[in-house]
């Protein structure tokens, strides 16, 4: 049987590397007293340097002293320092075949390793296996491998074996994730699945090609067309815990195979794979809508309030000759008031200066309306455009569940108000309705006459709703983005697993032990270079510790080289940057979906672009652009940024 390309030869030297730089070194090769006396068993010098090179490499890497492989001069002479024998005493080429593998033996016997055998190779396969859920790195799944065998004191075999071992565990950790998928779904499920890759006639395309052929922009008719593709995915009835059947890193595998591929290619997967596939792209598809339709309620309601200021101030300005009218009046009438007080006739008084009572009355009347108009709250005039709130908001309320941080928030008892309001065309709000969560100038605004009034109530509660969705107070099951707190952390019955993975041991008296032993091996260490006099700027004297005072050396010409730096640094934002160059190249335009169209925000794949290329991430990037939500970012990373692109914009 051949030998795989799994690792090419560096990787391989990289994973079994025998340290050589002196820290590592003092690190990983100090000898216990129980070693050391073991050692010193042997009869000759060059067989106790021998037995120490055979328990050092069986330690690290793990495969022990094999015969022509190079060794790093430092580890040498630093065993031969601990033994207290001579560099010479290392001879390389004096080995006898039998009995280099009898004291490879016999130095596996003391450590309690055993040899490998094929009875491992499941073993092997398994760890492999397990890494390869959480990643597709070559290199990490033969860690893994390195690892298990370390930690089960079993002598690392033949690299071939390995890599065979490690191939074997990503296949089979592929197909486990696709059968803990389809095992939650029953054959109608898998029959819908199906017709999601199959042309449709009611859609002049598949219907997977028309969930995804959706305008984002903020329209009432865009609004209904998404909740419409909400509906005919939960109508698939495809469980929305499925992510929970295999781990985060696969399947977020699966929901950006799903992303990239067209339909037509869907339909050349094996059964398993497409169901899978299709599956995870519905549960997806269905939380980034439902993302999206929260993003367009929030925009729509927000237009209809910016409407309603920009109408009052009209209606000011529009006014704005009645003002002069009423302004002159009151110059009119502090005149008559005066000649009133020098003894004129009233009605003489209002006749001569004022043009009659009539024409008071009329000033009077102009002055009412520019006092409203003036202090007119948005509530109000958005109130007077309540039509333009009943196109979307019934369909919304329908289509989502709400939930808030109290089950017994009087929002959540508003929005079934309002919703039986809309089901059954109901003229009036009962009159015990909450209104406490309201501003309180609404509150008394949304009454009239003592009673509350239908569509101020209903104006009210819609911009509630908005607000709280924004700032986190009222959540939307199903949907990605506004979800209580408690449902961004990890599920309780995968906190042991994860645990597991940590960088650390979780049992603290394993943990404290090999801390002792560190620590040990730190302390020999340095008094091994404290002894020889190795330590810079340290002494030992009179059996005390001198330490010699650091003077710090000012570096001549560093500030002035700094500030040159400085100067030859261009002063542009990396944001302004991007826009000239796509005003000069278009290289922006290169990011498409799979059917050819670009992101209506150029912005949006600009900063997913930036994120993804300078490592910073759509997390981060989100929080440092206001303007930018994450959900936005993670649609178009998923659907436009793709390694072809890349390469396009690249050319």
């Amino acid at each position: 049987m051949g030998r795989l390309n799994f690792l090419t030869d560096e990787e391989r030297a990289l994973l079994l590397k025998i340290p050589s730089d002196e820290t590592a070194v003092y690190r990983v090769y100090t000898l216990a007293p129980h070693e050391l006396k073991f050692i010193r068993r042997a009869n000759f010098p060059h067989s106790k340097v021998d037995r120490a090179l055979h328990l050092a490499l069986l330690k690290w890497p793990g495969g022990g002293f094999r015969l022509g492989e190079p060794l790093p001069p430092d580890l040498i002479a630093f065993l031969c320092k601990q033994l207290r024998l001579p560099k010479k005493a290392f001879q390389p080429g004096g080995r006898i075949g039998q009995s280099h593998t009898r004291m490879a033996r016999d130095v596996a016997d003391f450590l309690g390793m055993k040899a490998f055998a094929a009875t491992h190779i499941p073993l092997m396969t398994q760890w492999a296996e397990d890494e390869a859920t959480h990643t597709n790195n070559k290199l990490k799944i033969v860690a893994a491998i390195l690892n298990g065998l370390r930690q089960s004191k079993i002598i690392i075999p033949a690299w071939d074996t390995i890599e065979r071992a490690a191939q074997a565990g990503m296949w089979a950790a592929k197909e486990a994730s696709l059968k803990a998928i389809n095992s939650y779904l029953d054959d109608t499920q898998k029959r819908k699945l199906d017709l999601l890759v199959i042309n449709d006639i009611r859609f002049r395309s598949s219907p997977l090609a028309w969930l995804r052929s959706l305008n984002e922009s903020a329209k009432v008719k865009h609004f209904h067309a998404l909740l419409s593709r909400i509906e005919y995915l939960r109508q698939l009835k495809i469980p929305a815990d499925i992510s929970e059947a295999i781990t985060p890193w696969k399947y977020s595998r699966l929901k950006q195979r799903g992303n990239r591929a067209r339909p037509i290619d869907i339909v050349k997967y094996s059964n398993d794979l497409r169901h899978a596939v299709l599956a995870v792209q519905v549960v997806h598809l269905s939380k980034t809508f439902s993302d999206g339709a929260v993003r367009m309620f929030s925009s729509l309601t927000k237009k209809q309030f910016e409407t309603a200021i920009r109408i009052n101030k009209e209606r000011f300005a529009e006014s704005k000759e009645d003002g002069i009218d009423v302004w002159m009046a009151y110059r009119e009438a502090a005149s008559a008031l005066q000649a009133v007080r020098n003894g004129e006739d009233v009605d003489i008084a209002v006749d001569s200066t004022l043009g009659g009572w009539e024409e008071v009355r009329d000033m009077d009347d102009k002055a009412a309306v520019l006092v409203n108009q003036s202090t007119q709250d948005k509530l109000l005039t958005a109130s007077e455009r309540f039509t333009s709130f009943s196109h979307f908001v019934p369909a919304f309320l329908d289509s989502f569940a709400f939930a808030a941080n109290s089950p017994e928030h009087p929002i959540l008892r508003a929005i079934e108000i309002v919703r039986d309001t809309f089901q059954s065309k109901a003229k009036s709000i009962p009159d015990d309705a909450p209104v406490a969560f309201l501003p309180r100038s609404w509150q008394r605004m949304v009454k009239v006459e003592g009673k509350i009034d239908r569509k101020r109530y209903i104006t009210a509660v819609t911009s509630a709703v908005q607000e709280r969705l924004h700032s986190g107070d009222l959540n939307v099951e199903g949907s990605s983005s506004y979800l209580s707190l408690d449902q961004y952390l990890v599920p309780a019955n995968r906190v042991a697993e994860l645990a597991q993975r940590l960088p650390l041991n979780a049992n603290a008296n394993d943990y404290l032990a090999e801390r002792k032993q560190h620590l040990h091996r730190r302390l020999t260490t340095f008094q091994e270079k404290l002894l020889d006099g190795a330590v810079e700027g340290v002494r030992l004297v009179n059996g005390r510790l001198s330490i010699s005072p650091i003077k710090g050396e000012p570096v001549p010409g560093l500030e002035a080289a700094g500030n040159k730096i400085d100067r030859l640094m261009p002063q542009k934002q990396i944001a302004d940057v991007f826009h000239e160059i796509h005003e000069q190249t278009g290289v922006f335009d290169c990011f498409t979906n799979s059917e050819g169209r670009c992101y209506d925000d150029i912005r949006v794949v600009m900063a997913a672009v930036w994120a993804i290329a300078s490592g910073l991430g759509l997390e981060h990037m989100a929080m440092a652009s206001p303007s930018i939500e994450l959900a936005q970012l993670e649609w178009v990373a998923s659907n436009f940024i793709t390694d072809e692109n890349f390469d396009r914009a690249i050319a």
